[in-house]
C-alpha cells in the first residue's frame, strides 16, 4: 500500500510540475521611426499560467514608459490590456498573463508601446496554435477550414471546409496587422467557399476564421 501511495505520489509530482505544451509565436513588424526586433511566444509555463515570452535576441530602441500590451490590433486601444512595463530593452524576458480569463486565444497581438506619449515601438502578430496539448486546452486551430487562394480573375479567397458552419466570423488582415475588411454571421458550406474581396495591392494576407469555438488563421498571397 505505501508503495502504491508513493507511486501515486510521484504521478502527481510528475504531472503537476509538466508545462502544458500549447502555444503561439510571432516576429515583431518595427514601425518607420523605432527599431525593434526579436520574437514573441505566449504559451502555459510549468503553473500552467499564460506567460508571454521574449526571445533573447530582442532588442528596442530606449523610450521613457514602454509597456508590454495584448491586444486584438497592432496598436493600442482602449481593449488592449497592459500587462506590465517593459523590464529590459534587449534580451529574454517573460511577463505573466494575470488578467482573469484570458486564454491563449484571446488576444493576437503582443504590443510594445510608449504609454507617456501613446507612441507605437511594435507589434507581434500572433500565428496559429501549435503542441501537443492545444485540443486538450480547447483553444486548436481549426483544421477543418484550409487551403486558401486567391483567385485573381474575380479578385476573391477560395477556401475548403469540412462541414457545414454557421454565424462565422471572418476578418481580413493586411501584413501591417492592420483590419482591411471583416464579415460576421457568415455560413460557410462543406467544401469550397468563395470570399469576395475588395481591390488588393500585392503581398501577404492573413485570414482570421472563428466558427464552431474554434480559430484559425489562413495566409495568402495576391
Amino acid at each position: 500500500m505505501k508503495k502504491l501511495s508513493l507511486l501515486f505520489l510521484l504521478l502527481f509530482i510528475g504531472t503537476s510540475i509538466m508545462a502544458t505544451d500549447c502555444q503561439r509565436m510571432g516576429t515583431f513588424v518595427k514601425p518607420n521611426d523605432i527599431d525593434i526586433k526579436g520574437s514573441i511566444t505566449l504559451k502555459y509555463n510549468s503553473n500552467n499560467e499564460l506567460v508571454i515570452e521574449f526571445s533573447s535576441d530582442f532588442l528596442t530602441d530606449a523610450g521613457p514608459d514602454l509597456d508590454v500590451y495584448l491586444s486584438n490590433t497592432s496598436g493600442k486601444t482602449n481593449s488592449s490590456i497592459n500587462i506590465h512595463a517593459l523590464n529590459s530593452l534587449s534580451g529574454a524576458q517573460s511577463y505573466v498573463v494575470t488578467t482573469p480569463g484570458v486564454t491563449l486565444t484571446s488576444y493576437n497581438y503582443v504590443i510594445v508601446h510608449c504609454t507617456q506619449y501613446n507612441h507605437h515601438y511594435g507589434y507581434v502578430m500572433l500565428g496559429a496554435q501549435s503542441g501537443t496539448d492545444c485540443t486538450t486546452l480547447g483553444v486548436e486551430e481549426n483544421k477543418e477550414i484550409f487551403s486558401p487562394f486567391f483567385n485573381r480573375s474575380n479578385n476573391e479567397i477560395v477556401f475548403t471546409s469540412l462541414q457545414n458552419l454557421d454565424n462565422v466570423s471572418i476578418s481580413l488582415y493586411d501584413i501591417q496587422g492592420s483590419k482591411i475588411m471583416s464579415w460576421s454571421g457568415v455560413t460557410l458550406n462543406q467544401g469550397k467557399n468563395n470570399l469576395a474581396l475588395a481591390q488588393l495591392q500585392s503581398g501577404l494576407y492573413f485570414i482570421h476564421v472563428n466558427g464552431n469555438e474554434k480559430t484559425t488563421v489562413l495566409k495568402f498571397y495576391v
